[in-house]
């Protein structure tokens, strides 16, 4: 799927802030999927949320899907996880969810990224704190390296994903 294929499946249009991420107030610094949900939103945060899982689906259903993505570098330290992905122009990423407040790091390039509270041109070097519940697509139109820090006890990769993603697989049934 092309960029302006993926701006129209979005609807997004107008002015864009830079380093502006969008995010609302006020959310725990922890959630499970069921507490995410249960968070007041907007009729517009309900929309776009939606807008994002179809957008999601649409990319890895069918002939050519590629589910896998940039390979990311990992980095664990005693209390941290580090997640780095560099990702190609052109490339649209749609993140897993989030399940506790994250640091996000982007040491090169840039992308116009949409979330449930809107969207920003994300443009390096920035760095900004996540809240729980993040969930994003990213439309990258310069090579772009983005990380993402988290607090964990775990010692293992997987374990340390399991730990700070929320399991969505029932929404995207």
């Amino acid at each position: 799927m092309n960029l302006p294929a993926v701006l129209n499946e979005l609807n997004v249009a107008g002015e864009l802030s830079v380093n502006a991420y969008p995010q609302r107030e006020g959310v725990p610094h922890d959630l499970t999927l069921g507490e995410f949900q249960a968070l007041p939103a907007t009729s517009e945060q309900l929309v776009r949320r939606a807008k994002i899982y179809a957008l999601q689906m649409s990319l890895t259903v069918g002939p050519g899907a590629d589910t896998t993505g940039p390979a990311p570098l990992h980095l664990l330290s005693p209390g941290m996880y580090l997640r780095q992905l560099t990702i190609a122009p052109g490339t649209v990423v749609v993140s897993k969810r989030h399940a506790r407040q994250h640091l996000c790091v982007i040491s090169q390039g840039e992308a116009l990224v949409f979330t449930e509270d809107g969207m920003t041109l994300i443009r390096a070097p920035h760095a900004f704190v996540s809240a729980a519940g993040a969930k994003r697509v990213l439309l990258v139109t310069e090579e772009i390296v983005w990380a993402t820090v988290h607090r964990t006890e775990c010692t293992t990769v997987e374990d340390a994903e399991r730990d700070v993603l929320m399991d969505e697989r029932e929404l995207l049934r």
